[in-house]
């Protein structure tokens, strides 16, 4: 309460020295609370050094974090490229067996379409020959 006396008294004397409104101006910028409530260089340093201690491990963690996650990405990159390799040779080894029947089939089509073509041509000529289509 001593620190509010003295508050009080200053204020007074200010007052008579530079009047009410300078000195309830200049009484704005003083500390309401007791000193020992305010914050010194001292603790604003400390928090600092705080502060900085706490900025260093998070951004030591945030490395961690990232080398492992970049591992962790690396790692499942080459095991899908792997897996994507294998069924491209698997596809492509259908594709190529797909490919080959195909061909085969064609090449059946083919004799047959041949075949049949000459069949026709034979009976047309038989019936020509017999007198059936003149």
């Amino acid at each position: 309460m001593e620190s509010e006396s003295r508050r009080q008294a200053l204020y007074a004397g200010l007052t008579d020295v530079l009047g009410p409104d300078l000195t309830a101006s200049l009484m704005s910028f003083l500390p309401f609370q007791p000193t020992a409530d305010l914050a010194t260089r001292a603790d604003i340093e400390d928090l600092s050094g705080q502060i900085a201690e706490l900025d260093n491990r998070l951004g030591a963690r945030i490395d961690e974090l990232d080398n492992r996650l970049g591992s962790r990405i690396d790692e499942l990159d080459n095991r899908l490229g792997a897996r994507i390799d294998e069924l491209d040779s698997r596809l492509g080894g259908r594709i190529d067996h797909l490919t080959d029947r195909v061909d085969h089939l064609s090449d059946r089509m083919y004799r047959l379409q041949t075949t049949l073509l000459g069949g026709f041509a034979a009976m047309i000529a038989a019936l020509l020959a017999t007198g059936f289509l003149a």
